[in-house]
């Protein structure tokens, strides 16, 4: 199983404070300082990245198309109704809660994705020494 170490749940609680609390356009421009090291302007977007920032911030939100390709399983049926199914990683299932994940039917190797966000990740390399236990409590407070 993937790491999670008290850092990252540290800061994921703190973003999910902070986007709460904070605008939208002062988030980018802190992240943006934080990541790239320049001040992000948002009025004049010159760069490839400040212009991603502004559409995240101004055209994305309303854009059905961009909701539904940041949504990893609406996705794939946009990607099939593309004709593109044959490129798609083999779906496994697909479940609301860890209770109803049924351990037996997956391979010896999976991966456990969550939709709502990044770096959701639960690898499994070896079924028979995966902990299934840690796993849902994972997934249990990733689905808080």
């Amino acid at each position: 199983m993937e790491r999670d170490t008290s850092f990252d749940t540290m800061r994921r609680k703190c973003q999910i404070v902070a986007h709460r609390l904070l605008p939208d356009k002062f988030l980018s421009k802190l992240y943006f300082r934080i990541v790239v090291g320049k001040n992000l302007d948002l009025d004049h977007p010159k760069t490839f990245n400040e212009k991603i920032q502004w559409m995240k911030i101004h055209s994305y939100p309303n854009n059905k198309l961009v909701i539904r390709g940041a949504d990893k399983y609406a996705v794939r049926s946009y990607i099939k109704e593309k004709g593109l199914g044959n490129i798609l990683v083999p779906l496994l299932g697909h479940w609301d809660t860890a209770s109803e994940i049924d351990w037996d039917s997956l391979p010896n190797q999976f991966v456990l994705k969550c939709n709502h966000g990044c770096a959701y990740n639960i690898l499994c390399n070896n079924k028979e020494t995966f902990d299934k236990k840690s796993a849902e409590n994972q997934l249990n407070e990733w689905m808080k």
